[in-house]
């Protein structure tokens, strides 16, 4: 059982995602089983405070690194960043969608500012620029998968949505458009070079990130930009990591890449990642994130209330 994404009939009701009022224990892989919840505003996580809208309110934007695949709720890195700071004080939400690219994430951020965050934190992750030739873009599958549930076949999704078959059909759909998406950039890598096409998905990350950069400030926001490697770039010598070219590519603004907290601890592979049954950041890398964007958001929420 996995969780199921927003809705029609609820969509313009929640800030978030997903269904609302979930609780389940993930098993999609079985050596990773992990509690998800999520929330009456439609996030993973624990239910907001009553007092919610009188904090701070911290927003993250991201993948699944962002979501917290195969971690449970408290080792998320919203989660883990959320204790390090003074609760009374600050309300963190989770708007994490795995599968996601920043065209996806510009549409979950419209949704999103309606908790009015002070601080939005869209996190990074290394497939970022290939999910951008997703065809059609996550949003869209989105928007078409509501559709079909509220539509015709919705008396039958609601019958099959918690079968094994029914989750068994939607992995098949998903192996079969991966698959796809991998053999057509093959042959785009094959005829055009690796850095000729990293160079036209940078433009483009750059073009969606201004688009981004600008619903966050027009919401009076500060943005915080977070890049979390993959473990290839923390351990494969020649992995041709994305995150140099990134920062390079997105403008000068409060960023924090967690490569180098990550390499400096020592720790093995299959400490830091779920190796090797899946390849998402496990509880202790969260927290090592944890620790070093705490103080970043509160220097930076600091900064914002001492500027005129």
């Amino acid at each position: 059982k996995e969780p199921r994404t927003i809705s029609e009939a609820r969509y313009d009701t929640v800030p978030g995602m997903w269904e609302p009022g979930q609780a389940l224990v993930s098993l999609n892989i079985p050596q990773l089983p992990h509690h998800v919840s999520i929330n009456s505003f439609g996030f993973r996580g624990e239910e907001p405070s009553q007092r919610w809208k009188e904090k701070t309110k911290i927003l993250f934007v991201g993948d699944s690194f962002t979501f917290g695949s195969f971690v449970d709720d408290a080792d998320t890195l919203p989660a883990q960043t959320a204790r390090l700071l003074d609760m009374n004080l600050y309300e963190v939400f989770n708007a994490g969608l795995g599968g996601s690219t920043i065209n996806d994430q510009i549409h979950f951020l419209e949704k999103a500012l309606i908790v009015n965050p002070d601080v939005v934190v869209l996190v990074y992750s290394e497939n970022d620029l290939d999910d951008l030739y997703a065809s059609p873009a996550l949003y869209k599958q989105l928007e078409d998968n509501r559709k079909m549930k509220s539509g015709l076949l919705g008396t039958v999704y609601s019958a099959v949505k918690d079968t094994c078959l029914f989750n068994l059909v939607l992995r098949a759909r998903a192996l079969w458009r991966n698959r796809n998406t991998e053999g057509k950039k093959a042959k785009e890598l094959d005829a055009q070079g690796v850095q000729q096409v990293r160079g036209r998905s940078l433009i483009e990350y750059r073009r969606n990130f201004d688009k981004f950069s600008n619903l966050v400030s027009a919401a009076g926001a500060q943005l915080i930009f977070v890049t979390f490697p993959s473990h290839h770039t923390l351990y494969d010598q020649d992995w041709p990591s994305t995150i140099g070219s990134v920062l390079k590519a997105v403008p000068a603004i409060d960023s924090l890449d967690l490569t180098p907290i990550l390499k400096q601890q020592g720790l093995e592979r299959n400490e830091l990642y779920l190796l090797p049954y899946d390849g998402h950041p496990s509880a202790k890398a969260y927290a090592l994130a944890a620790s070093e964007l705490a103080p970043l958001i509160q220097n930076v929420v600091a900064e914002a209330k001492m500027s005129p």
